[in-house]
């Protein structure tokens, strides 16, 4: 456990990682706090709408050795599927509460700490809550270098999460990180992965120039936990892409490596699916590929549900796909939008917003505009 205290707040980290959180009333970002938690959650309905309560006896435990009187917790966590690992304490209040969970939310996705700045700005309190996470994060880091090592019982990764195998690449997401498991030449992109990062970083240098390999504690035991090891964790360097984290097995060597660092990209939404055609050399074959690969590591990442067996439909569609004359026409564009819009919540609850971004697919659009220059000709003969 760490701990800190500025300006009417107090935060500790747990072992766990997840943060506490208690307020009093000069603290400038607590009249604020539902706000902050439904912009964390990209929701629009009220803020308990959002979070469910919970009890962990090791989190109570705990709190009980750090002081603090157990009847004055709560324990929140998203209400969405692909949130539940995510986990805030909050002692006193709920907008404690609600701060907690917003803060573990910003310190795990760099594109809703941006969002929330943004949200936070008007106010002049977006570096206030900026420095909350880096210390935060500082905090989380501490805790883990210090916390004994103990044996992590090996899981089969595919009980907790979703692997995507296509051809030559293995490749699943954790906490919105991508990790690639495999890559091997059977991919039609293994040979120009180099040059599909360099055009999603619009940057013409070296891999050891654009990208620096880092030691994440915190992401490297959460992958234990789910019987990933001996990953290598990596992030750009060039300061437009920082914020941005990606991850590999070493088995994948450099082209496994560039290949996730353009799905963490793409993800962050820093380059565009329909941007790499020049990437891929033009190749038909990799654009195909790249584009269902990304398609699929999208879906994954906002707790859809993938199999192999959409992926070969997808092989046998993309064999009659009738394509424009002078470029192809992706399988997906990965678009940025300033609005939410509401997905399906696989867990067969309602609908709700769009968390870590906005990708969507084109075809409907594309297939609306083809329909109506059909009629205009039709109208002209």
């Amino acid at each position: 456990m760490a701990a800190a205290e500025d300006s009417g707040i107090a935060i500790e980290v747990l072992s766990s990682g997840v943060p506490v959180v208690s307020l009093d009333n000069t603290c400038p970002i607590a009249a604020h706090a539902a706000r902050i938690l439904k912009a964390a959650l990209c929701g629009t309905a009220g803020a308990d709408s959002l979070v469910e309560a919970f009890q962990d006896d090791a989190i109570l435990a705990e709190c009980q050795e750090m002081g603090l009187d157990c009847d004055q917790l709560c324990m929140l966590r998203p209400l969405r599927q692909d949130g539940k690992h995510l986990k805030g304490v909050g002692y006193n209040c709920k907008r404690s509460a609600y701060l907690a969970l917003s803060f573990a939310v910003a310190m795990t996705l760099p594109k809703i700490l941006k969002k929330l700045q943004a949200e936070l700005r008007p106010f002049n309190l977006h570096d206030v809550f900026t420095n909350h996470v880096k210390h935060l994060q500082a905090l989380k880091l501490e805790v883990a270098k210090q916390a004994p090592r103990a044996e992590v019982p090996q899981k089969a990764i595919a009980d907790e999460i979703q692997i995507i195998k296509m051809a030559g690449i293995e490749v699943c997401v954790v906490d919105y990180i991508p990790v690639v498991l495999a890559f091997n030449s059977s991919s039609p992109c293994y040979p120009c992965a180099m040059s599909i990062l360099q055009t999603a970083a619009k940057s013409d240098q070296r891999f050891e120039t654009i990208v620096e390999y880092i030691d994440d504690t915190v992401f490297l035991e959460r992958c234990a936990q789910l019987g990933i090891t001996q990953t290598k964790v990596m992030q750009p360097k060039l300061p437009s892409l920082q914020g941005v984290k990606a991850a590999t097995s070493p088995s994948c060597g450099a082209p496994g490596a560039q290949l996730s660092l353009v799905m963490a990209l793409c993800l962050n939404q820093l380059a565009q699916i329909d941007e790499l055609w020049d990437g891929v050399g033009q190749d038909m074959t990799a654009w195909n590929w790249l584009s269902k690969v990304m398609q699929a590591v999208a879906d994954v990442a906002e707790g859809k549900s993938w199999s192999e067996g959409e992926a070969q439909g997808a092989d046998e569609e993309s064999q009659t796909h009738e394509l424009p004359p002078n470029r192809p026409k992706p399988h997906v564009a990965l678009q940025a939008s300033g609005e939410d819009q509401a997905v399906e919540n696989h867990s067969g609850g309602e609908p709700t917003e769009h968390w870590h971004g906005q990708w969507q697919e084109q075809e409907q659009e594309q297939s609306h505009h083809l329909g109506q220059h059909e009629q205009q000709q039709q109208q002209q003969q």
